[in-house]
């Protein structure tokens, strides 16, 4: 039985340290509005949805080990609630900082979408100069109104 409260309070420190990590990789990232910023941004999603799955897998190791009545009581039960507890707090101050940069990335993805928008009008102006004399034969153009 003891085990199980060691392995629950080792897996809680992975979980600590995978935190740390995560908040520090989220907490480095600074964008710019700019489109440029597209493909720094795609690998900035990239990295942070790997550790997320990392501590998802983390997360359900954590679940699946059973403390009993007996081992709730014990010192060491006691202290894994002080971890449980920083990681509460790491994880409010990861959610922060990505709401921080849903924002930044909302604005990029409005200008990408502008850019967008203008290619597919200038597609559509270059489609209007195509084909204007359609009833055309060597450079001669023969009226069709007749």
């Amino acid at each position: 039985m003891k085990e199980n409260l060691g392995l629950y309070v080792e897996k809680l420190n992975l979980k600590n340290i995978k935190l740390t990590e995560i908040f520090g990789y989220v907490s480095t990232k600074d964008f710019s509005v700019d489109e440029d910023e597209i493909q720094h941004i795609e690998n900035y999603l990239n990295k942070r949805d790997n550790l997320y799955k990392s501590l998802l897998e983390l997360d359900r190791q954590i679940k699946q080990i059973h403390i009993s009545e007996e081992e709730k009581s014990t010192e060491e039960y006691i202290s894994s609630k002080i971890i449980e507890q920083k990681n509460d707090e790491l994880i409010k101050s990861i959610l922060d900082l990505d709401e921080k940069h849903k924002i930044i990335l909302q604005e990029i993805m409005n200008i990408v979408k502008k850019n967008i928008k203008s290619i597919k009008n200038l597609g559509k102006a270059n489609e209007n100069y195509f084909n204007v004399y359609v009833n055309s034969l060597g450079g001669n153009y023969f009226d069709s109104k007749r």
